[in-house]
């Protein structure tokens, strides 16, 4: 009996050193890598372009894809006036590292060929941002790129009057993780190169949004549903960022329905083993069984909290923030074996409780 009730309280003990890496993934996120994760810059074309006039810029970003953690379609349609005679000229985009793909250019609706995704050094004034706007107006979130940059040159025969420029990719966004089920994904868009042209006019700008996702924009872009839109007269900033993320339950809200589940999983062992301590007892037969049924009866609790790490977005998946999902994973992988432990010695000790109460009955 002084051999069974040492090892439960060793159990006991060895359960609550447990409980913080259990119920808290931010106490196992020590040896965690950057919470930043690069994305590839996105930016205007530029050329000696004194002489020639953006009229007019529909930028378009569709984040939709970021839903399966795909990267961002962006199209850019300029039109383009020239006053002077035909002009050949080598533009250069910055579209970021190797992270692109689905590259097209297009000249009044026909296809350039000839396209060199190549690394080249751009102005100080170029540069991609730095951070991202916070969904829910807290601080800016860090925006990282990837250390090699890409650009996109191409050769394209201007004619005199009218034109109209596209541009067509896919570009990976970055992104940024804390302590929230959910991670952050940041577009950076490198509007400074135009100002190198000889006159810009009006700038639209849409973006599309998962359905229900935050989002935030610098400078600010309108929301209508799940459309962020805005129309500028010149270029309203260097760089122009946008913020994603899905919502969810706060970090705080799901540890709670944690602490819920162990609770009510060893109170349910609890009440079982009490029961079954004084069935015993009324039957004549010794409470060690409640100990051996104990170690069933524990799978309750172990149920209902991976029920929580179920219905919880941050254990997994593409929305999951890596920095919240290191410290779950570390969490089930002490706490299924601690919660098997905490259900037993529940079970086992209400139940010795209900058989020496029955007894007690018994000999009244």
């Amino acid at each position: 009996m002084k051999i069974r009730k040492s090892l439960a309280l060793v159990s006991f003990v060895a359960a609550l050193l447990c409980a913080p890496f259990l119920l808290d993934p931010a106490v196992l996120q020590a040896n965690m890598a950057s919470p930043v994760q690069p994305g590839a810059p996105m930016g205007a074309p530029f050329a000696e372009l004194a002489d020639l006039v953006i009229e007019e810029e529909n930028l378009r970003f569709d984040l939709r894809p970021l839903v399966v953690a795909d990267p961002v379609p962006v199209s850019a349609t300029y039109q383009i006036n020239n006053t002077g005679e035909e002009r050949r000229l080598n533009l250069i985009f910055v579209t970021g590292a190797s992270m692109i793909r689905e590259v097209a250019v297009a000249l009044n609706e026909r296809p350039l060929e000839g396209l060199l995704i190549d690394t080249a050094a751009v102005p100080e004034a170029w540069q991609p941002p730095t951070q991202t706007p916070a969904v829910d107006d807290g601080e800016p979130l860090p925006f990282e790129m990837w250390e090699d940059q890409q650009t996109l040159h191409f050769w394209v025969d201007v004619p005199a009057g009218r034109s109209t420029i596209a541009v067509n990719y896919e570009a990976f966004a970055g992104s940024y993780a804390d302590d929230a089920p959910t991670q952050y994904w940041q577009v950076g868009y490198v509007l400074a190169p135009a100002k190198a042209w000889g006159g810009f006019g009006t700038l639209h700008v849409e973006a599309q949004v998962p359905d229900g996702w935050h989002a935030a924009s610098t400078p600010p872009l309108t929301r209508d549903g799940n459309r962020l839109h805005a129309t500028f007269d010149g270029i309203p900033a260097d760089v122009l960022t946008i913020t994603a993320q899905m919502p969810s339950l706060s970090a705080r809200t799901y540890q709670g329905l944690r602490w819920g589940a162990i609770v009510l999983g060893v109170v349910i062992c609890a009440l079982f083993g009490y029961h079954i301590g004084q069935r015993l007892a009324w039957r004549g037969r010794k409470a060690g069984l409640v100990w051996a049924l104990g170690w069933v009866v524990a799978l309750v609790p172990v149920a209902l909290f991976l029920a929580v790490f179920w219905i919880d977005p941050g254990t997994g998946g593409p929305q999951a923030s890596h920095v919240y999902s290191y410290g779950l994973g570390m969490g089930a992988l002490f706490g299924v074996p601690m919660l098997l432990v905490l259900g037993t010695l529940a079970c086992g000790l209400a139940g010795a409780a209900g058989h020496r109460l029955a007894r007690m009955d018994q000999r009244r």
